[in-house]
């Protein structure tokens, strides 16, 4: 599995902190792509019920 992340990055970095940055980024990737669609949700929502 190829990562994205440049090697001497990875390389500069211990394994630990590594997986632990990855999974901070992915989870606050994850929880901000969440919020984003709720409120595109709730925005079209608020939309559509200010139409009628």
């Amino acid at each position: 599995m190829l990562d994205p992340v440049p090697v001497s990055f990875v390389r500069n970095i211990p394994q630990a902190t590594d997986r632990k940055a990855i999974i901070a980024v992915g989870v606050s990737f994850f929880v901000s792509l969440m919020l984003a669609v709720s409120l595109l949700a709730i925005v079209g929502y608020l939309r559509h019920m200010h139409r009628r």
